[in-house]
């Protein structure tokens, strides 16, 4: 019987840790870290038209001749996902521009190419290639 008591108490224990844990996690305050994502249209001629947004936030359609570029700041946050749509001369393609629930975080420069997008992994500098170019039917 002792050693069940015994048993109970360290299960009392553990419990109570998780607990005060769980609430450290809860009222910590939340990242105060921004972030800015950029995209530029690299591609070797023309127009790029590019529609980025994510859950909450939509940035509109953006028209960009080569070199141009636009790109919008935000606080992180575990789970954000901001995403593009683009098109170019017949062409579209969508890509994650940036994804807090990852891991390796992905780039927060974009350059898009005549290949697909291209961008470096934060973390580690790894050159990214996200996308594929597919026709609009």
């Amino acid at each position: 019987m002792d050693q069940l008591g015994a048993v109970h108490r360290k299960l009392l224990a553990t419990v109570g840790l998780a607990t005060i844990l769980l609430l450290i996690v809860i009222m910590a305050p939340p990242s105060t870290c921004e972030t800015t994502t950029h995209i530029t249209n690299k591609l070797s001629s023309g127009v790029l038209t590019a529609h980025c947004g994510s859950r909450k936030d939509d940035f509109g359609t953006h028209t960009l001749a080569v070199d141009e570029g636009f790109g919008w700041s935000f606080t992180e946050s575990f789970g954000t996902l901001f995403w593009c749509y683009l098109e170019a001369e017949g062409y579209r393609l969508h890509f994650d521009a940036y994804d807090g629930g990852h891991e390796n975080k992905f780039s927060e420069q974009w350059e898009v190419r005549d290949d697909c997008v291209h961008g470096k992994q934060v973390n580690t500098g790894e050159e990214l290639v996200l996308g594929v170019w597919t026709p609009i039917q």
